[in-house]
């Protein structure tokens, strides 16, 4: 799978991830080949990235920093919870502080949980973006899309602890733009002449 930006996208191209609505509820499944509508109406939605599966990375996957179960369970008790206390002025009068303690501490623990059982995980690799209320969830490493100072195009197949900015690459394009045939992998922690300009 890679990381594109949403402008990127194309009718016909196969979302590699799930992404989820501001209350924690699928908003399009995993598998589901996106049309222009989709497409506008992801945009519309403030959806800036998107990961789709494509045969030139099909077998690129980043590691979730969360399960998808729990970073569900998160998403939606806290905008159940934000919402409640925004709509209804009156539960603040009711519901004290450490009743929300309670509530939150046992989400927490769960995603504190989960990560501590992750012993070779990279804290970094994920993040959880919020734009116009809705959530998405996605690398910023690993199935990232990036241009190096050779002009070519490539996606993040792999990050390395104590070398962050030194990631092997899988070169998908050619410097004028050309999907290559025979993709090809460099690790830039061996090519030191190599750089990454800007993520794409």
């Amino acid at each position: 799978m890679r990381k594109i930006h949403i402008s990127h996208a194309k009718s016909g191209d196969v979302l590699a991830v799930d992404l989820f609505a501001a209350n924690g509820s699928v908003l399009l499944s995993r598998g589901v080949r996106l049309t222009s509508g989709y497409i506008r109406s992801l945009a519309q939605k403030g959806v800036q990235y998107i990961y789709i599966d494509d045969k030139q990375t099909y077998d690129i996957r980043p590691r979730p920093l969360i399960s998808p179960t729990v970073r569900q369970q998160a998403v939606k008790k806290v905008y159940e919870t934000m919402t409640a206390l925004i709509e209804q002025k009156k539960l603040l009068s009711r519901v004290s502080s450490l009743d929300l303690g309670k509530e939150y501490e046992k989400v927490f623990k769960d995603i504190l949980d989960y990560l501590l059982k992750q012993e070779d995980l990279l804290i970094n690799l994920s993040d959880l973006v919020i734009s116009n209320g809705y959530f998405f969830h996605h690398s910023v490493n690993v199935a990232t899309t990036v241009k190096l100072n050779t002009g070519e195009v490539g996606v993040v197949s792999q990050v390395f602890p104590g070398f962050p900015l030194r990631p092997t690459v899988r070169v998908i394009k050619n410097p004028a733009g050309e999907e290559l045939k025979s993709p090809y992998e460099i690790d830039l922690r061996k090519e030191m002449n190599i750089t990454i300009v800007k993520a794409v």
